[in-house]
């Protein structure tokens, strides 16, 4: 039985453009390459659990993969909390990071 490898790093990141923004959270660092991310705005499930837009395999022989979550803001969601949650065989519980983006105008 081939054992898993999680040593998953998470970052968010975050671009602009026209008002529309893309929330990206990237998970590295894992084998098997099966894995899931969810999305929450506010504490609400925006995007339920699914498999990554893009995954690769690493030079060290482990997975990369990435999440993204396009939005526009409104002004009422300048404080908002948005978290990724990634989930993977090899992790005891899911892994959540959030943030609050800062949301600038022209």
């Amino acid at each position: 039985r081939k054992q898993s490898i999680v040593c998953v790093t998470v970052e968010l990141n975050c671009s602009w453009k026209n008002d529309v923004y893309v929330l990206q959270c990237e998970a590295k660092g894992f084998t098997p390459p099966q894995i899931f991310f969810s999305w929450k705005w506010a504490g609400e499930v925006v995007e339920p659990l699914r498999p990554p837009s893009d995954i690769s395999h690493t030079a060290e022989g482990l997975y990369q993969a990435v999440s993204n979550l396009t939005i526009t803001p409104a002004i009422k969601d300048r404080n908002v909390t948005v978290s990724c949650m990634v989930l993977h065989i090899g992790l005891r519980r899911p892994l959540k990071v959030e943030f609050q983006p800062s949301f600038v105008s022209e």
